[in-house]
């Protein structure tokens, strides 16, 4: 890492040292767009939210996501910059949208119609992808899939493989929870083709996830752990804690299935310990009874 020196920019060499200096920043972070607002500056107050938004994401700051984020998308709509705005309500979005508040299906709705509205198919299907997350967190499996299918076809038309790749890897997961294993299959590993054609070690993971959690499903137990492990591999190399948790969560199952227990109590009390962290009530709840039926036995 190389630090500021006579007003340059800081810059990183790997992309631990950028979320190690915004860990260390966070709070001067919140503090400066809240500062570049209340000055004015409404261009700084919704470019640096939005430059900070993955660190946010990755490191688990849902306080400071949205807190940034609300202060930025009225700057935005201050400047009257309809490019900004639709940025910002689709980060606020998918923010409310892992913490399973309706409120995150209203930006994504606000962030379609603007890009309805300018002609972008691209943000309109990247809005529409969130959305369909959003459905699925909240167990609306059927309107996530008809809502990715929509976004998987956009993203198509404009040739973003990058896009394409995340519809086909939640489309695969709307599938599994629909219990069409299939098409799931099918999906997930049209996902990993793409995503290894362009390379995402967190993408790869999520789609080794997937097909590791439908083989638990078919009874294929040592393969699931095997995907899942792998899975593990890519989500702490990326520094994913969400996906690194739901990995734990799953191999825990499959531990506990073949008996394992002292395993699957390890790999359930790590994937807790960063559900607790990231504020992840529902599965810190699910957890927290697996391992009370595991001690109950």
């Amino acid at each position: 890492m190389t630090r500021a020196r006579d007003g340059q920019p800081v810059s990183f060499d790997v992309a631990e040292q950028a979320l190690d200096w915004c860990e260390q920043e966070r709070a001067n972070l919140v503090a400066a767009t809240r500062q570049a607002a209340g000055t004015g500056l409404h261009d700084i107050a919704w470019k640096l939210p939005v430059a900070a938004m993955v660190c946010f994401d990755f490191l688990g700051y849902r306080a400071e996501w949205i807190a940034t984020h609300r202060i930025g998308l009225a700057s935005t709509r201050e400047l009257g910059d309809r490019r900004a705005e639709v940025w910002t309500l689709n980060n606020l979005g998918m923010v409310l949208s892992q913490q399973r508040d309706d409120d995150a299906i209203d930006y994504f709705e606000q962030a379609m119609a603007i890009h309805r509205e300018t002609g972008d198919r691209q943000g309109q299907a990247q809005a529409a992808n969130n959305l369909a997350f959003h459905y699925r967190l909240l167990g609306r499996h059927e309107e996530a899939a008809a809502t990715l299918l929509s976004a998987l076809d956009l993203k198509r038309q404009v040739g973003h493989r990058y896009g394409e790749s995340i519809a086909l890897c939640n489309l695969g997961e709307a599938y599994l929870e629909l219990g069409r294993y299939d098409d799931a299959i099918a999906r997930s590993r049209e996902a990993l083709a793409v995503i290894r054609e362009i390379g995402s070690a967190r993408l790869e993971g999520y789609a080794l996830y997937n097909l590791g959690r439908i083989d638990l499903d078919l009874g294929r137990t040592a393969e699931g752990a095997d995907q899942l492990e792998r899975a593990l591999g890519l989500h702490r190399s990326a520094s994913d804690r969400y996906g690194e948790a739901q990995d734990l969560q799953y191999i825990g199952n499959a531990r506990a299935r073949e008996a394992r227990l002292a395993e699957a109590r390890e790999r359930w009390t790590r994937a807790r310990r960063i559900f607790e962290a990231l504020g992840e009530d529902s599965r810190v709840a699910e957890l927290s009874a697996q391992l009370e039926k595991l001690d109950e036995t």
